[in-house]
C-alpha cells in the first residue's frame, strides 16, 4: 500500500488554498469593473439633471472612483 508523504499533502492543500485565494480576488477585481461602470452611469445621470432637483449634498464620484482605484492597484500588487 501505498502512502502519501503528509508534507506532500500539505503542499497540495496550500496549491489549492492560493488558486482558490486567487480565483476570488479576480472575481472581485471583475465586480470591481461592475461598480465603475454603475459609478459612470450615475455620475452621467447626474451631470444631466435638472439643476433645480438636485440635493443638497453632492455624491463624490471622484474619491469613489480613487478608492476603486486603490483596491485594484492593492489586489494588483498582492497577485
Amino acid at each position: 500500500m501505498f502512502k502519501t508523504p503528509l508534507y506532500l499533502i500539505s503542499i497540495c492543500l496550500s496549491f489549492s488554498v492560493v488558486a482558490s485565494e486567487l480565483d476570488e480576488l479576480a472575481t472581485t477585481q471583475r465586480l470591481l469593473d461592475q461598480v465603475q461602470l454603475s459609478l459612470d452611469r450615475a455620475r452621467a445621470v447626474a451631470a444631466q439633471s435638472d439643476p433645480n432637483n438636485r440635493r443638497r449634498y453632492l455624491f463624490d464620484y471622484k474619491k469613489a472612483n480613487e478608492d476603486l482605484n486603490t483596491m485594484r492597484a492593492g489586489i494588483d500588487r498582492y497577485t
